[in-house]
């Protein structure tokens, strides 16, 4: 059988299942079809880990992966780098399970990334009560807002060839969002072109029915963490 072209990569551990079927829906109404999604679960507790499996198993084209990894830290990056191993297509998107895209993402992607070498997004984070999903694709000009536009860190797309030469990433960089920028900037020091898409590529969005019934609040690094040297380790 034909690898598909492009693997979406997923890490996940202990989210909300409603926030999983979220996203993966929103993966499931692409106009290109030409994808497989490699999800990987680190480690949720068992009861939440068979609930996600299921959900998973809804998705033909999505391969899901366990590993009990209870009582171990936290590390997405082990999970990550495992699905970039597992990874078919010769493109990978890597994706934060928080987000939803819409129906011409892949494809205005895979066009893109032709020109481009790798790929970094913007995203919206919805409005609390925030229900009006299925007009996003045919009234986000007038449903979204410019100022609501951010950049994300958990949306990269890029050739596999370019993640496995920069030696994929690094788990010392165990909180979310330093792994992401640390990435970047090895796949800069490799001398790749990057761009970050806007207007041009539908937009990336949180998914904000999770926000708005306040099961999500904002990710942020506890105050007694230490800051993570943008280096790494010697």
């Amino acid at each position: 059988m034909k690898p598909p072209q492009i693997s979406v990569c997923i890490a996940y551990r202990d989210r909300e299942a409603l926030r999983v079927q979220n996203c993966l829906a929103s993966l499931d109404q692409q106009s290109f079809r030409d994808f497989e999604v490699v999800f990987v679960d680190y480690g949720s507790q068992p009861e939440r880990a068979s609930e996600i499996k299921e959900i998973c198993n809804t998705f033909p084209n999505v391969r899901h992966f366990y590993f009990d990894s209870r009582g171990q830290f936290w590390n997405p990056a082990l999970a990550l780098n495992y699905a970039i191993a597992q990874a078919k297509g010769e493109t990978v998107l890597v994706l934060d399970v928080d987000l939803m895209v819409l129906p011409d993402f892949l494809e205005k992607c895979q066009k893109t990334h032709q020109v481009i070498e790798f790929l970094t997004f913007d995203y919206v984070d919805l409005k609390p009560g925030f229900t009006q999903y299925a007009q996003l694709a045919s009234q986000k000009e007038v449903l979204i807002q410019p100022k609501q536009i951010k950049p994300v860190n958990g949306a990269l797309l890029l050739a596999r060839q370019f993640l496995l030469a920069a030696g994929g990433y690094d788990p010392y960089f165990f909180i979310w969002g330093e792994l992401d920028l640390e990435i970047l900037d090895r796949l800069e020091a490799l001398g790749l072109q990057n761009a970050i898409c806007r207007q041009q590529i539908s937009l990336c969005f949180i998914n904000g029915i999770l926000l708005a019934i306040g099961i999500c609040p904002k990710a942020g690094r506890p105050s007694l963490w230490p800051t993570v040297p943008k280096t790494g380790p010697p």
